[in-house]
């Protein structure tokens, strides 16, 4: 939750992250050779869009993960096009989306009290555009920082200025 991450501290300390479609998402472009493999929302998508045009990046592609990594969802489809938008150079009118996501099925489970891993504070942090100055840069990591050999792949998102 970017709520609960958000009033913990991590000083000192290791965060793993860990998606129900975001982290597949990562490992499939990994295993179909990709480079660079980015990891986007909303919070960082025009640094996203600014460092592949920066490293002249044509021809990508731009995977919105969805639900599970199952069904399409409105949010992630919506970050995708806004990221599209930020690579052409458009202008975009964010009260627009936050219009067209704002009460969408896709987003019921962050409204319903018996989904206790979403959170409504949550959609506040995740739609809030544009909030971090970096893109994320997927690297693989093979041994933990304390040398033991990790039983499979993982891997780092770095955060990347450009």
């Amino acid at each position: 939750s970017p709520h609960v991450a958000s009033v913990l501290r991590f000083d000192g300390k290791t965060a793993i992250l860990r998606t129900s479609s975001g982290t597949v998402g990562l490992d499939l472009a990994r295993k179909a050779g990709a480079d660079p493999i980015l990891a986007a929302g909303f919070v960082n998508s025009r640094e996203t869009a600014r460092y592949l045009k920066k490293l002249g990046v044509g021809g990508g592609s731009l995977i919105p993960m969805g639900w599970k990594g199952e069904k399409p969802s409105i949010e992630d489809d919506q970050c995708a096009e806004y990221i599209q938008a930020m690579y052409d150079g458009r202008a975009v009118d964010h009260a627009a989306i936050l219009k067209r996501l704002d009460g969408h099925e896709d987003l019921a489970r962050f409204q319903a009290p018996e989904e206790i891993e979403f959170l409504s504070q949550d959609l506040n942090i995740c739609f809030d555009f544009d909030r971090y100055d970096f893109a994320l840069k997927a690297e693989m990591v093979t041994r933990a920082s304390s040398g033991v050999l990790l039983p499979s792949p993982l891997m780092e998102l770095v955060p990347v200025r450009v």
